[in-house]
């Protein structure tokens, strides 16, 4: 029989209308014994084996690339002057996200925690953000009387 055991448990749920990932284990064991503990778990690591959304790839290091990305979000966004409300808010979740993510080791967990999709997900709308910030820094948004108009009321 194989030394290894690579048993997939293809767990795909619907929570609040969002996929769920797949997430399947991996065993290093052989014969009945590696069942038996794949059963209860015993030495598996859960690694996703889809995202489910179509197109999405699973991101085998997304937690660190998490954490990079928001980083680099709360970097950039220092740019921008302090009394713009975007700066406010981005720097509120960003600042959140990445005390959740270095916290919280498991990327399962991380996602639970944060309940705002996938980490692949967020991903995607962190490079989305960082382009957009690029633009909102050259139009000067916070600047237009219509943001200081609906800030003031």
């Amino acid at each position: 029989m194989s030394s290894h055991l690579l048993a997939t448990a293809r767990l795909c749920c619907r929570r609040g209308g969002n996929v769920r990932p797949v997430y399947g284990w991996h065993m290093t064991a052989g014969g009945p014994q590696a069942a038996l503990a794949a059963s209860i778990g015993a030495r598996a690591s859960y690694h996703k084996t889809a995202t489910g959304p179509v197109g999405l790839a699973v991101n085998p290091n997304a937690r660190e690339d998490f954490i990079k990305q928001q980083k680099e979000i709360l970097e950039k966004i220092e740019r921008f002057p302090p009394e713009a409300e975007y700066r406010k808010v981005l720097t509120s979740i960003a600042s959140y996200r990445l005390a959740k993510a270095e916290e919280i080791e498991d990327p399962r967990a991380l996602e639970e925690a944060l309940d705002d999709g996938q980490l692949e997900e967020l991903l995607v709308q962190g490079e989305n953000e960082l382009m957009l910030m690029e633009d909102y820094k050259e139009w000067k948004y916070w600047e237009t009387e219509e943001v200081k108009a609906a800030f003031r009321d």
